[in-house]
């Protein structure tokens, strides 16, 4: 029994490793991308490392911004302005995350968060309503919440 364990371990955690070196070259070459002004092939990899963490929403959080940013960069500042909104109402991103982030363009973060500023608590509410667990959330303060999507 002791040597099915070990094999079982090994190949789960070969598995973890592999699936994070997958995703550790996607989020490089989408990164590599933008950086070369190819925008639209960097959003295509974004895409493709959201899939390898999609249950971890502050990691696609993160890819949201990017994408974000991508569209901007494009001249797409519409779709580009509903994925940062979508950041708010599917993965809880607040006004910190839009004032301390590093990933996209200050300038365009800053008049989107104007512009989303008079409905952010809608948005907000919205995601809270998402949670799954929120009564034990509020009454003991855990702040490790998994959407119900």
């Amino acid at each position: 029994m002791k040597i099915k364990n070990v094999i079982v371990s090994f190949f789960l955690l070969f598995f973890l490793v592999g699936n994070a070196s997958e995703f550790s070259e996607t989020i490089e070459k989408a990164q590599s991308l933008k950086a070369l002004g190819n925008y639209s092939q960097a959003i295509k990899w974004y895409n493709k490392a959201m899939k390898f963490e999609k249950n971890n929403d502050a990691i696609i959080k993160d890819i949201y911004f990017q994408i974000a940013d991508c569209y901007y960069k494009s001249g797409r500042e519409v779709i580009a302005y509903k994925i940062l909104k979508a950041t708010v109402y599917k993965l809880g991103a607040t006004k910190l995350d839009f004032q301390n982030n590093s990933l996209a363009d200050k300038d365009f973060l800053e008049a989107s968060w104007i512009k989303m500023e008079p409905k952010y608590n809608k948005y907000r509410q919205q995601y809270i309503a998402s949670l799954d667990k929120i009564d034990e959330y509020l009454a003991n303060g855990s702040y490790t919440l998994s959407s119900r999507q």
